[in-house]
């Protein structure tokens, strides 16, 4: 019942939170322009982002304040909350790309480096099969590509939303099964921000 709650309730912050930050945008012709890889026709309003990662932080942080999550979450935690500003000032004022991809890899590196030693385990078979440096490689390569897969999504329609509710709840009943409890709340947070997200990605 409480993760039901937890769902209902992020969904419906996010989706007051895209209702205010559409409005914002909207006011400040802040906003995105047809180009070759977009589904819409006329100009959509920037920012929606926050709507998503505002209450996914907040419910880590209460994780965190609560201790009902290990302290290990703050530097992954730090490092979304750092993404997303990245993003929220390439929506204000369009950075180089060398900027992003640069600020992206050394967050991922800070996330990987402060795993180092949970990262075989994490790498399941692959853990047994490749040294260290290598899966941290992999994991940095990997935290980069998924970014930027995520920003180019969210040219069409709909999908970058509906990805993220139907992968997070996939991975939230696996963590839950495998009594990951940390996990398993931070992806239905996830799964309802994007729920709240998506009322207005179509």
């Amino acid at each position: 019942m409480i993760q039901f709650l937890l769902v209902a309730a992020c969904a419906v912050a996010s989706s007051l939170l895209v209702r205010v930050v559409r409005d914002f945008a909207n006011r400040r012709a802040l906003l995105d322009h047809p180009n070759d890889r977009s589904s819409h026709g006329l100009p959509k309003p920037r920012l929606g982002g926050v709507g998503v990662v505002v209450p996914v932080l907040a419910v880590g942080a209460w994780l965190l304040i609560t201790g009902r999550a290990p302290g290990s979450l703050a530097v992954p935690l730090a490092a979304a909350g750092c993404i997303a500003l990245l993003g929220l000032a390439d929506d204000l004022r369009s950075l180089p790309a060398r900027v992003r991809l640069g600020v992206q890899t050394v967050l991922a590196i800070v996330v990987v480096a402060a795993a180092w030693s949970r990262l075989p385990a994490a790498a399941g078979v692959l853990g047994g099969l490749l040294p260290a440096p290598v899966l941290a490689a992999l994991a940095v390569l990997w935290i980069v590509w998924l970014t930027n897969l995520y920003n180019f999504m969210d040219g069409i329609d709909g999908i970058a939303g509906v990805q993220a509710i139907v992968a997070s709840l996939a991975l939230a009943s696996v963590a839950s099964a495998v009594g990951a409890g940390t996990s398993t709340w931070l992806l239905l947070a996830l799964a309802g921000s994007s729920a709240g997200f998506l009322l207005y990605n179509f």
